[in-house]
Parts: C-alpha cells; sequence; structure tokens
C-alpha cells in the first residue's frame, strides 16, 4: 500500500460518517474548483461558537496529533486541528492533500500555524489553502518551515517544540 493510500485510510477511517456528511452535503452540485471553498466554510459552520466548540488551545502538539474523531469530540478549534478535519474529508472525497507545518506573522510576531496543500491532477502542482484565513489563500506572511502526510510524521518535532514553549512560559 502507498504512503497517500495509507493515509487517506488512516484519516478517512477516523472521520465520524455523520460529520463527514453534514460537511459534504451539496458538494456534488458544484463545480470541482468551487467544492473546495465550500468545504472549509462547512467545516467552520460545524465549529463556529454557536455550537460550542472550544476556540483555541496554545498546545500545537494536541492540537495536531489527535485523532480526527477525538478533535470533533474535544471540539478542538485551531489551525492544526482544522487541517487535520479538512485532509480526511478532502481525502475521502478522493482529493490528494498534504498537511504544512509552518509560521505566520501576525498580530505583531511570528507564530506557528498549519494550513494544506492540494494537488492539481493536470498541472500536478501543489495549490496551498489556509482553512484558517477569509479567501482560503496564502498571503506574504505565511512561512513553511516542513510538509507532511500525516502529522504523526513530524510529530516527536511537535512534542519537543511544545515542550520548549510550556518551560519558556514558566520561567
Amino acid at each position: 500500500m502507498s504512503r497517500i493510500k495509507k493515509f487517506n485510510k488512516l484519516y478517512s477511517t477516523s472521520l465520524p460518517n455523520r460529520f463527514y456528511s453534514r460537511v459534504t452535503r451539496g458538494l456534488n452540485k458544484l463545480s470541482a474548483k468551487e467544492q473546495i471553498p465550500a468545504l472549509f466554510l462547512n467545516i467552520h459552520k460545524e465549529f463556529s461558537p454557536g455550537r460550542q466548540y472550544v476556540a483555541t488551545t496554545t498546545n500545537t502538539y494536541l492540537s495536531r496529533c489527535l485523532p480526527v474523531s477525538e478533535i470533533i469530540r474535544r471540539r478542538l478549534r485551531t489551525c492544526g486541528s482544522i487541517v487535520a478535519v479538512a485532509v480526511a474529508c478532502l481525502r475521502r472525497m478522493g482529493i490528494e492533500v498534504r498537511m504544512v507545518d509552518g509560521r505566520i506573522f501576525h498580530q505583531g510576531r511570528w507564530r506557528t500555524h498549519a494550513w494544506l496543500e492540494i494537488r492539481q491532477p493536470v498541472s500536478q502542482r501543489w495549490i496551498s489553502y489556509d482553512p484558517m484565513w477569509n479567501g482560503f489563500k496564502l498571503r506574504s506572511r505565511h512561512r513553511r518551515r516542513r510538509t507532511c502526510n500525516d502529522w504523526s510524521e513530524i510529530e516527536s518535532t511537535l512534542r519537543e517544540e511544545a515542550e520548549k514553549g510550556r518551560k519558556k512560559k514558566s520561567r
């Protein structure tokens, strides 16, 4: 089994069917180009404050390294968790996608951030999307550090970075 197929299976099996049905409802009526932004909007509606989801967590490791079903159950709404949910949905739809760990300049400083890239079938180019930002397009303030098929590929690095952050705060 190829790496992509392995991760597609891993992510799509941990994605609850009812959640997937809700966020993909009506997408088949849209053009392929319209489906991705519509999916992101539907995911945001599911994670909106009105549905009582946790707004954020400062623990990057926690928000990225949980199974999608657990992210939904715990109601985590961070860039890493939203990317994990979006990746699971896109993979179940048969779209080749990878995750990006990076930095974003926001409110006067660089912060850890996550987004995703989708391989365009015709050109075979990777196109970046940020499901957390209005318009879903990357801006000049995004900086890529690494890409992966699954957060578990960089889990140890994320854990170390979370530990460093905790030690800094406790000083």
